[in-house]
Parts: C-alpha cells; structure tokens; sequence
C-alpha cells in the first residue's frame, strides 16, 4: 500500500483568526504552522494526527482548486466529521459549538447520537 492515510482537509473562509478561534475553541485542534503571512493556518488534535487547513482568500503562490468558489460553498465537500470522546456529551458540544457561532441543522435521534451544524463560514459539521 501507498499511502499511510488522510494527510489534511483543506477549507476556504472568509476570516482565518474566526476560524481558527472556532476550531481551535471548538474541538480542541491546535496550531501546527501558520504560513502566507498568518492566511494559511494548519490545525491539528493532538495525539490524533489529523489535519484541517484554513485559508483566507488564495494567498499568492497557493494552490486554488476551487475557482471562484465563496468560502461556505461546498464546492463538492459534503460535510466534515468530528469525533466526541463521550457520546453523552453532545448536547454540551452542541451549545458550545453554538456559542463560538455554529448553526445548528439537525441532529439524529433518537436513532443515532449526532449532530449536523454550519461552522461560522456555513461548511457543514457533523459530531
């Protein structure tokens, strides 16, 4: 086998600081590096290994994909999904999510302990 698993999402916002307070606040992530003069930043869960990178605007000599797609249009992505430690604690995650200015879509009870919320920029997460 080739690869070694996901190495990094990657999602255009409309505020890079709000963003990172939000993910940062929100799941716990942490900074790994920032580059393009604090436009791209790359977080992480520690102990995890995952990557979510942010950028605001196309800062000069990155890569764009997605064309004149606004941040919060999906351009393809469907949503992005965070895992919760404790199951018991969505409602918590839930509200505090709402408090650093997520949307709440639905949740899926009673079949199933999850939740679909906009993040500030309206790209839809599920915990």
């Amino acid at each position: 086998m080739y690869f070694g698993g996901l190495n990094h999402a990657h999602i255009k916002v409309s505020d890079v600081e709000r963003s990172v307070k939000f993910y940062t606040e929100g799941f716990g992530m942490v900074v790994a590096e920032s580059g393009f003069d604090g436009k791209l930043v790359t977080l992480t869960s520690p102990g995890i290994g995952d990557n979510l990178t942010v950028s605001q605007g196309v800062p000069s000599g990155l890569l764009d994909f997605t064309g004149d797609a606004e941040p919060g249009t999906s351009g393809g992505v469907d949503h992005i999904g965070f895992a919760l430690k404790n199951v018991s604690d969505l409602d918590d995650a839930i509200e505090a999510l709402v408090e650093l200015g997520a949307t709440l879509v639905c949740t899926l009870r009673p079949n199933k302990e999850s939740a679909f919320l906009r993040d500030p920029d309206g790209y839809v997460i599920q915990i």
